[in-house]
């Protein structure tokens, strides 16, 4: 935190890092607060985005789909990866969105209708995953208190419900030098974090399930 006034800040100028070293040309914010992991305080603020009505999250979403006209479509698995409020409440208003997008019946202030044609879910590779967590817990790790801040429930992630069907996306180094520029983020800078660093050493692609 030092050097930055709020963690949205902090977390605002990873984003913006990461943009600049991929190329991208613009980073479209939504304007919800941050909800926090499952149980703090923050999921009850009005302003945070597990306060806020599917529909209406959606219907932003719709509309940065009907502007940009993307073809493919990547956003969290059905329990948002790490489980966190906010990645869950994407999952659902993405995939809401995304068969809306083309729909002229929902959403006609959002503009022109567009449908998108691929809808993927980032998922974590759960071999590797079981693996890390084994290895871990062998040498004394907690991991259901992972992360920088011990929020983190990794074997949690586990559980039922959990699908092996991925489809892989190749990604070159660009894409580890921004994961690199975002910073240590809430997993911190330790093995215990899979979506960090750990997993871009291992192999070179991105692990994605195809949601038709």
């Amino acid at each position: 935190m030092k050097g930055y006034t709020s963690v949205s800040q902090l977390r605002s100028f990873e984003l913006k890092s990461a943009a600049e070293v991929l190329g991208l040309t613009d980073v479209l914010y939504l304007d919800y607060r941050d909800s926090g992991m499952p149980g703090w305080k923050d999921n009850k603020h009005p302003n945070s985005l597990v306060s806020a009505p599917l529909d209406e999250v959606t219907g932003r979403i719709v509309a940065v789909f009907r502007r940009l006209k993307p073809d493919v479509v990547i956003t969290f698995d059905p329990v948002g990866g790490s489980h966190h409020p906010d990645h869950i409440v994407i999952h659902k208003a993405t995939v809401k969105a995304f068969y809306a997008s083309g729909d002229e019946k929902q959403y006609p202030e959002a503009g022109k209708t567009f449908q998108p044609k691929k809808l993927y879910f980032f998922v974590y590779p759960l071999r590797l995953l079981r693996i890390m967590v084994r290895i871990l817990t062998f040498f004394g790790r907690d991991m259901s208190i992972a992360g920088r801040n011990k929020e983190i429930d990794v074997a949690g992630w586990l559980g039922p419900g959990k699908t092996s069907a991925y489809a892989i996306m190749n990604f070159d180094s660009d894409i580890e030098i921004a994961d690199l520029a975002c910073g240590p983020g809430t997993g911190g800078k330790t093995p215990a974090a899979p979506h960090g660093r750990a997993p871009r050493r291992v192999g070179s692609s991105d692990t994605h399930r195809s949601a038709g």
